[in-house]
C-alpha cells in the first residue's frame, strides 16, 4: 500500500515537472524575438503568474467550484483569473519592459509611431498571457477531474468489494445453519426410531462440522475436500434412508488442482434429498460431479415423487437461493446453472468455469 502511494505522489511530481517544462519552454519557443532580449520581466512575471492560478485553480475553484457544480462561480473566477492575467502582463510591457522596447524601437522609427507600437506589443503580450493562462487553467483542471474521479472511482471499488465480501460471507454463514438444521432433524428422527445408526450419523456430522469450522472460512478449498466433503453428507443422508432409494454418486476426471469456493454445490445436491425420496416406492437419486481440463459439471437429477406440477421447479429453500446468488457474485458469465422438470424427474445441470481457480503450482 505505501509502495503504491509513493508511486502515485512520484507520477504525480513527474507529470507536474512535465507540464511545467512545456509551459516555461512554449512562450519561449514560439516568440519570434530572436537573442536573448528573448526573455523580459514580463516573461518571468508570466511563469510566475502561471505557477499560481495553476494551483489556485487546482486546490480551490476546482474542488469549491467545478466539482460542486457551481459552474456560474467557476465560469466568473475564471474571466476573473485572465482578466488578470491580461492587465498584468500588458501594464509590465507599458512600464518595466518599456524602456528596452522603446530604445529599439526609436532607433527605426519616430517616437509618436514607435510609442503606438508599444502599445500593441503590450496589448498582444497581454492577449497571450491569456491564452497561456487559458491553457494552464485547463490542463490544471483536467488533472485535478482525472485525479479526482481516479481516487472516487478507486474508492466505489472499495466499497463494492467490500459490499460483495459481505454478502459473500453472510451468504456462506447461512448455508451452514441451514444444512445443520436439516442434518440435527435427520439424526433426530434416527434416535426416535432408536436406530443402530445414530451414533454413527453423529460421527459423520462431526466430520462435517471440522470440514466447517477449519475450511470453509477459507475464500476457496480444493475440490478434492469439497468431493469428500460431499461424500460424507451423502453417506449420512444414506443412514436415514430406506433400501428402496439408491444413491448414484460419480465423480469423473482430475479433482486434485482445482480449487473452488466451499459449500457452493452442496445445496443442489441437498436439494435432491430434500425433495427427491420417496419412501414408499423405488427411487434414485443420481449425482455427477465431472471435471475435464478447467469447467466443472454438476449433474443432479431425482424424482418428485407425488407432486408433478412443474411450479416444483420454481419452488427453492434458502440453501438453493444463497447458492444461486453465491454463483452470480463470484463467476459472473463463467457459469451456466439450468434446471428442467421432465418425466416427474427434476434435473439440475450446473457448468463451473474453473480456470482461475487452479492450485498453485498446478
Amino acid at each position: 500500500m505505501i509502495n503504491k502511494l509513493l508511486s502515485r505522489k512520484l507520477l504525480t511530481i513527474l507529470m507536474h515537472m512535465l507540464m511545467w517544462t512545456a509551459v516555461f519552454l512554449v512562450p519561449h519557443l514560439l516568440s519570434h524575438r530572436p537573442g536573448p532580449e528573448n526573455i523580459g520581466i514580463s516573461d518571468v512575471f508570466l511563469w510566475c503568474l502561471m505557477l499560481i492560478l495553476f494551483y489556485t485553480n487546482y486546490y480551490l475553484l476546482v474542488p469549491k467550484y467545478l466539482t460542486r457544480k457551481r459552474f456560474v462561480l467557476y465560469s466568473l473566477s475564471v474571466i476573473i483569473l485572465l482578466t488578470i492575467a491580461f492587465t498584468s502582463v500588458r501594464h509590465i510591457a507599458l512600464t518595466i519592459d518599456s524602456q528596452r522596447e522603446i530604445e529599439s524601437l526609436m532607433k527605426r522609427h519616430d517616437p509618436e509611431k514607435a510609442h503606438l507600437i508599444l502599445y500593441k506589443i503590450a496589448k498582444n503580450r497581454g492577449m497571450g498571457a491569456v491564452f497561456f493562462s487559458f491553457l494552464v487553467l485547463a490542463v490544471s483542471t483536467s488533472i485535478r477531474v482525472t485525479g479526482d474521479w481516479y481516487s472516487m472511482d478507486k474508492k466505489r471499488k472499495e466499497i463494492e468489494n467490500e459490499k460483495l465480501s459481505t454478502e459473500l460471507n453472510l451468504l456462506k454463514s447461512q448455508v451452514n445453519p441451514h444444512f445443520f438444521f436439516n442434518t440435527l432433524n435427520n439424526i433426530y428422527s434416527l434416535a426416535i426410531q432408536k436406530s443402530e445408526k445414530t451414533s454413527e450419523a453423529i460421527v459423520k456430522l462431526s466430520q462435517l462440522m471440522r470440514y466447517v469450522i477449519y475450511d470453509t472460512d477459507k475464500d476457496k478449498v480444493p475440490l478434492s475436500k469439497e468431493i469428500e466433503y460431499i461424500r460424507n453428507y451423502i453417506e449420512l443422508e444414506q443412514l436415514r434412508l430406506h433400501d428402496n432409494v439408491e444413491i448414484k454418486f460419480i465423480v469423473d476426471g482430475n479433482v486434485q488442482d482445482k480449487l473452488i469456493e466451499p459449500l457452493l454445490l452442496l445445496p443442489f445436491i441437498e436439494n435432491a434429498f430434500k425433495h427427491g425420496i420417496d419412501y414408499h416406492n423405488s427411487c434414485v437419486i443420481s449425482i455427477r460431479i465431472s471435471v475435464f481440463n478447467s469447467r466443472l459439471i454438476l449433474c443432479v437429477e431425482n424424482p418428485l415423487p407425488g407432486k408433478s406440477d412443474k411450479k416444483l421447479q420454481k419452488k427453492q429453500g434458502i440453501g438453493r437461493y444463497n447458492a444461486e446468488r453465491r454463483l452470480q457474485l463470484l463467476y459472473g458469465d463463467k457459469y451456466s446453472l439450468e434446471t428442467t422438470v421432465a418425466d416427474n424427474n427434476f434435473h439440475v445441470e450446473l457448468i463451473l468455469n474453473l480456470v482461475d481457480d487452479e492450485m498453485p503450482g498446478s
